[in-house]
């Protein structure tokens, strides 16, 4: 791992610790612990794929005993999506806003820039280990989403009300990416198996898909070792359902205003630590996510955001 923070923080707008280490992945590091010593690598563009065949952009066919589709996305278009603008900013320089040994996870306070009747944005804050922090605003499951000049405004705006000090010279980067794809059907006849971000396991709340991923690799495998159909030993009825759910999250989440989202985020983050993994990390907890969807909705306040929050009023507010 790359860096490791025991107790994150989050801002709705109030200050709570989250009773859970965060972790961030040094990529170099899970490369090397994943070696392609026994692999053939094919370095080429995918342009067609089936359950058995890969066709490459160079006319070279692949044949296989099953063919996993592990690509990722393509530009998400108007799906409900992840956008965000970071900035690298040294840790020393990033100290008056986070500490070492401090990340932010959600920072929902009214210093960005945006007002009520702009899509909403929160900030995520992390040390990458590399002796620098990211900062960066996130806009999170709305159709279109907001620019990257927009989200840049934000987090420098931020940056300025907590003190940080730019040099220019800081890198950045940005990213936006879908976050509604879903599990596979269970009849996929001549379709290659999809898998990662393309088959369902990027989260539609969060955006995560990689520990989710590594941790459902030896599902799949197991079930081919078998002779089984992976979709079926990994997207269970329980499974299923709580992708569901999280869609049914992420639907909300994407048409609140900037002071609804901060009273949804306080009353999920004060919901049990079995219910925010539950939302968060596990796979198949039916019970658990159920439970939170609903304690967040019932303590969402004032009453009348419940309506926007579920759907009845507002559906399409930042629909452009």
């Amino acid at each position: 791992m790359a860096a490791q923070v025991l107790e994150p923080t989050v801002y709705t707008p109030r200050a709570r610790r989250v009773a859970r280490p965060y972790v961030m992945f040094d990529k170099a590091t899970l490369f090397e612990a994943l070696p392609l010593d026994a692999a053939s690598v094919v370095a080429d563009r995918v342009v067609d794929l089936t359950a058995t065949d890969v066709r490459t952009a160079s006319g070279v066919t692949i044949k296989a005993g099953i063919v996993i589709d592990a690509r990722g996305l393509p530009a998400p278009g108007r799906r409900p999506a992840a956008w965000a603008h970071g900035i690298f900013v040294d840790a020393d320089r990033a100290a008056p806003f986070v500490a070492p040994g401090e990340c932010i996870l959600v920072d929902w306070r009214e210093q960005n820039g945006a007002t009520n009747d702009d899509p909403p944005s929160f900030l995520y804050a992390v040390p990458i280990g590399d002796g620098t922090v990211l900062f960066e605003e996130v806009c999170q499951g709305i159709p279109g989403g907001l620019s990257q000049r927009e989200l840049r405004r934000r987090v420098v705006n931020r940056l300025v009300a907590n003190r940080v000090k730019l040099t220019g010279n800081e890198e950045a980067e940005s990213c936006h990416y879908a976050l509604d794809q879903p599990p596979p059907r269970r009849r996929r006849g001549g379709q290659a198996f999809p898998y990662g971000s393309r088959g369902g396991l990027m989260h539609p709340c969060t955006g995560y898909s990689v520990a989710a991923s590594l941790r459902m690799a030896d599902t799949v495998v197991e079930a081919l070792i078998e002779g089984i159909d992976p979709g079926r030993r990994l997207w269970t009825e329980r499974a299923r359902a709580v992708y569901w759910m999280r869609m049914r999250g992420l639907a909300g989440i994407g048409r609140l205003t900037n002071e609804q989202s901060a009273a949804t985020f306080d009353a999920f983050f004060r919901a049990p630590l079995r219910q925010n993994q539950a939302l968060l990390s596990s796979h198949d907890d039916v019970t658990g996510i159920g439970a939170v969807l609903v304690n967040t909705v019932h303590h969402t306040w004032p009453f009348r955001w419940r309506f926007d929050l579920v759907g009845w009023t507002n559906r399409k507010r930042w629909v452009r």
